[in-house]
């Protein structure tokens, strides 16, 4: 018994033209189509070719457009932060008592930490008030205070206060230590900030 032979497989229009050389004249195409038995035309071969080419153009554009999409979503490495999760508080408290509070809103901003110069004072005096509270020594008055100006009298010492001492000391005991420190603290930034320019 005779096998019978497979059908070929039908080819399309477009494989059909894609698998002849390029530069093969549409005409000659048409005509070895058509002794293939494929109908074709002159322009349905340059549409072919036509689509092809542009599909082949867009191949490399569509690359680099999703190259550029994982650049753009990849997030950009950034520096850890000296401060960390560390508070302002405990910055300053970190820094030396002595320091001006200008010198630690300057080491703050290094380390990626914002604050104003108030809070470094504040900051101060409030550990100040509980080291009293607690019955130790509080740190030196001059961490809290700004640069010193050069005085062009002798300070008068404190046994032989001036009536306007006497007066602040009446002033104090009246508003209370504490608003008058706060007081003070505000006084002292609004001074910084003349210093500093700002």
């Amino acid at each position: 018994m005779a096998t019978k032979k497979p059908a070929p497989k039908k080819i399309t229009k477009t494989a059909y033209v894609m698998a002849l050389p390029l530069d093969m004249p549409a005409k000659l195409v048409v005509a070895k189509a058509k002794a293939d038995g494929i109908e074709l035309s002159e322009g349905h071969v340059h549409n072919i070719r036509s689509a092809a080419k542009t599909k082949t153009k867009a191949k490399p554009k569509a690359a680099k457009a999703k190259k550029a999409s994982k650049k753009a979503a990849a997030p950009k490495a950034t520096a850890p932060s000296a401060a960390g999760t560390m508070s302002k508080a405990d910055f300053v408290r970190s820094q030396p008592p002595d320091m001006k509070a200008a010198d630690v809103v300057k080491a703050a901003r290094k380390a990626g930490l914002k604050m104003a110069v108030s809070t470094v004072y504040e900051t101060r005096a409030y550990d100040r008030r509980n080291a009293k509270k607690a019955g130790k020594k509080a740190p030196d008055a001059k961490a809290a205070a700004p640069a010193p100006v050069t005085a062009t009298k002798a300070v008068a010492p404190i046994e032989a206060s001036t009536g306007s001492e006497i007066a602040f000391r009446k002033l104090v005991i009246a508003l209370g230590v504490e608003r008058a420190t706060a007081i003070l603290a505000d006084v002292r930034r609004k001074l910084d900030q003349l210093v500093a320019g700002g």
